[in-house]
């Protein structure tokens, strides 16, 4: 005796057997353009770089210094003006003489509050001012790189 499927199988129409078989074929994956490539390459870097930046965020408020940084985070998301950011920095004592490691990474986000500050107010990002000025920026990154203030 032989196999029902086999028998059906055999009276089955030329177009049912071709269906049969594309869906039992392995499907080769797409090759990308160079253009598609080059998406793909940027997309999956910039996803790799923001799981590192949440890293680093979730190592400062799990860190010596936890309570301090969500204060200063929290004290950011309001989105002060420069000057606030600088008498800010220049009374936290804990993050004048932190581990340089977490200042550079407070600084970061520092850094990017008063770039969407300036942007806000219809100022262009950067102020790098005249030989000579400091600017609120290069006020506080001189601040924060001295050793043990």
């Amino acid at each position: 005796m032989t196999n029902a499927f086999e028998a059906l199988g055999a009276t089955a129409s030329r177009h049912a057997k071709s269906r049969i078989e594309r869906a039992t074929r392995v499907k080769q994956p797409m090759k990308l353009s160079p253009l598609e490539q080059k998406q793909h390459d940027q997309a999956l870097q910039l996803k790799r770089y923001r799981e590192w930046k949440r890293e680093i965020r979730a190592g400062l408020i799990t860190g010596e210094y936890a309570p301090e940084i969500i204060m200063l985070l929290r004290f950011l998301r309001k989105l002060p003006d420069p000057d606030a950011i600088v008498r800010f920095v220049q009374n936290a004592q804990w993050l004048l003489h932190g581990h340089k490691r977490m200042r550079y990474a407070c600084f970061e986000y520092i850094d990017h509050v008063m770039m969407r500050w300036r942007v806000r107010h219809g100022m262009a990002p950067f102020d790098d001012g005249l030989p000579g000025e400091r600017s609120h920026f290069v006020t506080v990154r001189l601040l924060l790189a001295q050793e043990g203030v």
